[in-house]
């Protein structure tokens, strides 16, 4: 996290933070507002998704608000992670020697929901508690949403992988349809 500007408006301090994303796109800004009565107004923009989240907050609020933010963040964060990571495994599951015909099949298989997609299932992204972790640059402790963060990788990382999978058979076959 990077302080970005300390300013005043319309009488009230103001503090922008930015946390430095790990992925471009990925970043987010916190914009914190001190207003009149001890009330802070908070506005989280995610840049990846152009989601804004806002509170207004006093007293204890301002802790069970950040922890609340921290742990949606962390959740958002791995099933982003999840994203990436479905993609890059599917990049490997067609090769310069996949023959058209392996192609039409998978996404047969796609189609159908048939079983036979299972023998693609190994090359779906795996991901171990400790290596989420480390790609988040969080320590592990008894706080954190690690069930929440871990399904939204997974669920993610799958949806992904098979999104992608299809989209590569059906743009590798249309680029057959055209060149004949």
């Amino acid at each position: 996290m990077s302080t970005d500007d300390d300013y005043t408006r319309d009488g009230h301090r103001c503090l922008t933070v930015t946390e430095e994303p790990q992925h471009p796109g990925h970043g987010r800004r916190l914009v914190l507002e001190w207003g009149d009565g001890g009330y802070i107004t908070a506005t989280v923009k995610d840049d990846q998704t152009g989601q804004r989240i806002g509170f207004r907050l006093q007293g204890d609020d301002v802790l069970t608000m950040a922890a609340a933010v921290r742990e949606e963040d962390l959740i958002a964060r791995a099933a982003a992670l999840g994203v990436d990571a479905g993609k890059d495994a599917a990049s490997w599951v067609f090769d310069g020697n996949t023959t058209e015909h392996a192609y039409r099949t998978v996404l047969k298989w796609i189609e159908d929901g048939d079983p036979a997609m299972d023998e693609l299932a190994d090359k779906e992204p795996a991901s171990s508690e400790d290596d989420l972790l480390a790609e988040l640059n969080v320590e592990w402790s008894e706080d954190l949403p690690l069930a929440d963060m871990i399904g939204a990788w997974e669920k993610n990382a799958t949806e992904a992988f098979w999104a992608e999978v299809e989209r590569l058979a059906r743009e590798h076959l249309a680029g057959e349809e055209s060149q004949r």
